[in-house]
């Protein structure tokens, strides 16, 4: 939870890497600024904070913009004060978005956390770091030395948006400064980081809504997760989980039914009904340690081919809740030379009088920024669909695709973060790899280049595919051995254990180890069913798959998916299976020994 957020900063310039070294070798003083300290607002830009100070003039007047390219040439340090004081059990986090570009943060006075990647938040834990009064720094180096529109896209090293290095329809004014809000959090033993949610319309005209919350532990502590959706103010479903949080990333999940889903369509087709979806963690007395809203459209978004293309064509016509959606589409370059330098009004006002023009689709230009959320939001509310690119872009000298390593991380590391931080958002139609990329020949290299990037995580943000096992540590077809821990051969329990993992129905824990002793979920019993029955169980996270094919031969009824199972429970759910599939059932009562010693 937000506890409060870092506006006003004094901007400080200095030539480049004087900040590493705080005072004179010579005279031991401390290195002043090249200018007089300003007031700096964030979010914003330093383009903005020189022109308010006096110190450039506006650089969209005539040729002025050519007297503002020495800023990119210092390092510009912001610096402010603030008082936080701890509270017995509770968890205190400084988090900072946007900041354009490479940048050291110091907390009084020791590096605390570099910023490489501007896409990517960067979450400094606060426990035993504060004082009474506390000073933060932020200093950016120069930006990096990337390409224009007149490069070479092979030779891109950064994340760092392309166009205000110059473009066509732009001036060089390359942004710098932080123009995402910096904030001091508040937590009790977890904080909630991202939502994945998935709507399952069903034949009674119901929709099951699958929500899995992604935690963050900063202590073993009992808990309690509520799933609270709701419609103009009014509750329509509600799920409450009890969990053990733990240090590091875990998921909590909840199935929450709508009996009248009001269905969310795109501009032109009907309504854009929102929903809201309240999470709230809170501990074993009931005081909060986290709680979210976001904001959840009900809608069915598949593709399909064109009529009359080739077998092998690509599906480009979006189908939303049934119907094909002739799309009328823009491209939204970026509204300003910096994101910070946007206020909400401003798009809001764009973005309107783009759907009075009859569109209803923005595709988010893969040579600038991310929108900040207040857009994604906007485009919720409009009923604009939104084509989102990743941060690459063609050159004029050549479109080829950078294989840097250094990039590539980079790259991947964005992809993942606008993926689990965008993807509840109704508007969202199309991730796209990024703009006009093509071969040395000028081949688009949609079809045949794998974006090595993408695939990199992509495994973290979806399911196994259908019929694939889980990627394992080890691999058992080579004749190595598995990576169990505590196996003891005389354990009943163990003895399936080996199967399933080589045969693709669990997968590993994602540390390197599977302990068969840590508990199980009634969600990953229910997938291991489902696989096994050859059922496909892509689409969701893989705990959650089976549920769908669970409800449907009722093996289960779908609710508290990841909550730990009952060996109850767990032969109940065989029981049910062995007679879909044609068992005797009175042979598997009478001779349950045969799957469990029946203890506990």
């Amino acid at each position: 939870m937000r506890l409060m957020e870092l506006r006003q900063f004094k901007l400080y310039a200095s030539y480049p890497t004087g900040p590493r070294q705080t005072r004179s070798a010579e005279t031991g003083d401390e290195l002043l600024s090249t200018l007089d300290p300003i007031d700096a607002a964030v979010p914003g830009s330093i383009y903005d904070d020189l022109q308010r100070a006096g110190v450039i003039d506006d650089p969209y007047f005539g040729m002025n913009s050519l007297a503002c390219e020495w800023v990119p040439e210092r390092w510009w340090e912001y610096r402010t004060s603030f008082s936080c004081p701890m509270k017995e059990g509770r968890h205190l986090r400084l988090r900072l978005d946007g900041i354009d570009y490479l940048a050291y943060i110091r907390l009084n006075g020791r590096e605390v956390a570099q910023s490489t990647n501007m896409h990517l938040p960067v979450k400094i834990p606060l426990d035993g770091l504060l004082r009474e009064t506390n000073t933060l720094q932020v200093i950016l180096e120069n930006p990096p030395k990337e390409h224009g529109q007149i490069g070479y896209t092979s030779e891109t090293k950064t994340q760092k948006p392309r166009f205000n290095y110059k473009w066509d329809w732009c001036v060089r004014m390359i942004g710098m400064g932080i123009d995402r809000p910096v904030a001091v959090e508040e937590f009790g033993a977890s904080a909630i980081e991202y939502l994945r949610t998935e709507t399952l319309f069903q034949e009674d005209g119901s929709c099951l809504l699958q929500a899995d919350a992604e935690l963050t532990g900063f202590e073993k502590a009992p808990q309690t997760a509520e799933f609270r959706l709701s419609f103009g103010g009014r509750t329509v479903a509600a799920e409450r989980i009890s969990f053990v949080a733990a240090p590091g990333e875990s998921h909590v999940s909840a199935c929450l039914r709508i009996e009248q889903p009001r269905l969310w369509w795109p501009a032109g087709h009907g309504e854009q009904p929102l929903y809201t979806l309240c999470v709230t963690v809170r501990g074993r007395d009931g005081e909060v340690s986290d709680t979210r809203d976001f904001t959840v459209g009900l809608r069915r978004l598949e593709f399909r081919q064109c009529d009359g293309a080739s077998a092998d064509s690509l599906p480009y016509v979006p189908v939303v809740n049934g119907k094909d959606i002739y799309i009328k589409g823009v491209n939204l370059t970026p509204f300003e030379m910096g994101r910070g330098m946007v206020t909400a009004e401003r798009m809001e006002g764009v973005l309107t009088r783009a759907r009075e023009a009859n569109v209803n689709l923005l595709r988010i230009w893969g040579g600038g920024y991310f929108g900040t959320p207040e857009m994604y939001e906007i485009c919720d509310r409009l009923g604009l669909l939104v084509w989102q690119e990743f941060i690459q872009s063609s050159a004029g000298l050549d479109n080829v695709p950078s294989k840097d390593p250094g990039f590539l991380r980079e790259l991947a590391d964005a992809a993942a973060e606008a993926v689990k931080s965008l993807r509840t958002h109704p508007s969202l139609a199309v991730f796209s790899g990024g703009n006009e990329l093509t071969d040395a020949q000028k081949k688009l290299v949609t079809n045949y280049d794998k974006l090595t990037a993408a695939e990199a995580r992509w495994s973290e943000l979806n399911p196994i595919p259908a019929g694939q096992p889980a990627q394992l540590p080890q691999n058992p077809n080579a004749g190595e051995t598995l990576p169990f821990t505590d196996v003891n051969a005389n354990s009943w329990y163990y003895s399936g254990v080996k199967y399933a993992y080589e045969n693709g129905l669990m997968n590993g824990t994602g540390t390197g180890t599977f302990s068969p002793n840590a508990d199980t979920t009634r969600g990953m019993i229910v997938t291991i069913l489902a696989r096994l029955d050859g059922k496909n169980t892509s689409g969701t996270p893989w705990y959650q798959a089976g549920q769908r094919w669970a409800m449907e031969y009722e093996i289960s009824d779908g609710t508290n998916m990841t909550g730990a199972i009952t060996r109850e429970q767990l032969v109940t759910m065989l029981f049910r299976y062995a007679v879909k599939n044609g068992l005797e059932a009175v042979t598997l009562s009478e001779n349950l020994t045969q799957f469990t010693d029946a203890s506990d």
